[in-house]
């Protein structure tokens, strides 16, 4: 036999409440019209001041209500945020449960859960919506701090390779090579005895830098 379940809601929380009620009990294995019998049986939505109930085609109805109005006076105090019952200041419902041979208290949690994400993804801010002078003066300095760190790395690289003597493809200039050329050279005197032992020679080289 199913347990007796209970959890408390606000009122500006009940249109939310009928959509993921059907998603907790599609979770938890049953079928559409299974899923319909149980909200409109099962299922008790009240107040917590007076005792005044919510059914599921009102909580139906109030999850697909906008801001023109809605079709009774009762759904649009609850659209509101106030109690169904007029003159009633309570903004709590009670939603519980104890029949229909299901796990409510799994099937309940589940269901706070997706009311408590759905309101984190209504109130939490997006990238794209309107700048605000804060958002465009982080953004400015974002930039500018980005192009700081540039030049002083840029500077950095400079130094070290200013002091290191790398050379860099297509900046740094070509190290200049000295070779022998063969070429007329004037006479030059007969070497020495010991210059002819040691194979030297005095005639003068020529030069060329490439």
């Amino acid at each position: 036999m199913s347990r007796v379940a209970e959890f408390q809601v606000r009122v500006v929380e009940l249109p939310g409440l009928h959509s993921a009620l059907g998603r907790a009990l599609g979770e938890a294995g049953e079928g559409a019209p299974r899923i319909r019998e149980l909200l409109e049986q099962s299922v008790r939505v009240c107040c917590v001041g007076c005792g005044i109930t919510v059914t599921a085609d009102e909580l139906e109805a109030l999850a697909l209500a906008t801001e023109s109005g809605t079709p009774s006076p009762r759904l649009e105090r609850l659209r509101l945020g106030y109690c169904a019952r007029n003159g009633c200041d309570s903004r709590f419902y009670i939603v519980s449960a104890g029949t229909g041979m299901v796990g409510w208290p799994t099937v309940f949690r589940r269901t706070k859960e997706l009311m408590s994400s759905k309101a984190d993804a209504e109130t939490e801010p997006t990238e794209s919506g309107p700048a605000t002078p804060a958002r465009t003066f982080r953004q400015q300095w974002r930039r500018v701090q980005l192009a700081v760190l540039g030049s002083v790395v840029a500077v950095v690289l400079l130094a070290w390779w200013w002091r290191s003597g790398a050379r860099i493809p297509g900046i740094s200039p070509r190290a200049r090579q000295f070779i022998v050329a063969p070429g007329d050279s004037p006479a030059a005197p007969a070497p020495s005895e010991g210059q002819q032992r040691r194979g030297a020679t005095n005639a003068p080289r020529n030069f060329q830098v490439r």
